[in-house]
């Protein structure tokens, strides 16, 4: 045989081989497709399964029978037959402690006491808002779930925590009801308690006595801080989202893809709050929030200052 026909020979086994490898390989390619269609099919088979399941499962407890009654919130049964005795509440209001006070409600027994004194002149003496109420009646203060104080505590535990109505309701001893009707009724005395409350207010430092009384335990600290007479903080408070297009992206932050409504807060070194813009959007830079407290700098503070 010629070398010629040796080369023939060994290019024909080459390719050959090749041919069946290259049908080995297609041959796997359709194995995995095949099984991977199948694990496919399989799993919307098992996911249309579990669909109709839980039809059936959902329609067999709206059915009228014992699931039906099942209702998840606190009944009297579950609750201290005496709220202003022996709640959660109860124990913690006797024993007036300020870390308690502060911890739960964030001001302590002597602020809670001076708020509470002026509270209790709009509890004791109107009614809670009720569809059978007469709001011109006479109070009947012994028939009520809780008095004053614990209806300011129960502001106060609300405001300051995120806690579920629920943990409210054990901690107070009162009913879903009750605990509504009672926080409503109670913001709306509170707001009038801080409205006419003289140490209630922001009060810029616009005359250079302030804003000395107010720079100078800054300037002991840090003495390079000279006419420094407070500091700003920021705060994201979270909101719900809105169905509205326009307010839910004006409220979106971007930078933390939550959604939030902005405040900044200008404390004096005392811990005094002099000023507060609340409830900006949360989209907006704080440059622009913060605006009018550059206008508070420059047209309402004592020159140097």
């Amino acid at each position: 045989m010629s070398p010629s026909h040796v080369v023939l020979l060994e290019k024909e086994q080459h390719f050959q081989i090749t041919q069946r490898q290259h049908e080995m390989d297609q041959d796997a390619l359709r194995r995995t497709i095949a099984n991977h269609i199948s694990e496919d099919s399989a799993r919307r088979d098992q996911e249309d399964e579990d669909a109709i399941v839980l039809f059936m499962a959902m329609a067999y407890l709206g059915t009228p029978g014992q699931f039906r009654r099942f209702r998840t919130y606190l009944t009297q049964a579950n609750l201290p037959l005496s709220p202003m005795a022996h709640s959660a509440w109860a124990y913690m209001w006797n024993t007036r402690c300020d870390r308690a006070f502060i911890t739960t409600m964030g001001i302590d027994v002597g602020t809670f006491d001076d708020l509470l004194g002026r509270f209790s002149e709009t509890w004791n003496f109107s009614t809670i808002d009720r569809g059978d109420v007469n709001p011109h009646g006479e109070p009947q203060l012994g028939r009520r779930s809780l008095d004053a104080a614990g209806t300011l505590g129960l502001v106060l535990h609300w405001l300051c925590s995120t806690m579920s109505s629920y943990s409210l309701q054990q901690l107070f001893g009162i009913t879903p009801a009750v605990c509504s009707r009672y926080l409503a009724c109670g913001m709306d005395h509170l707001l009038e308690v801080l409205k006419a409350h003289p140490q209630a207010r922001f009060l810029w430092p616009t005359t250079k006595h302030k804003a000395k009384v107010y720079s100078e335990p800054i300037q002991k600290n840090f003495p390079l801080l000279t006419k420094c007479f407070g500091f700003f903080d920021g705060l994201n408070l979270p909101v719900l989202v809105s169905d509205d297009e326009d307010i839910q992206n004006a409220y979106y932050n971007g930078w933390t893809c939550s959604h939030y409504c902005s405040c900044i807060l200008a404390f004096a070194s005392d811990g005094t709050i002099m000023h507060a813009i609340l409830n900006a959007p949360g989209s907006w830079h704080n440059s622009t929030i913060a605006e009018p407290i550059y206008d508070q700098l420059l047209y309402h503070t004592p020159p140097d200052y």
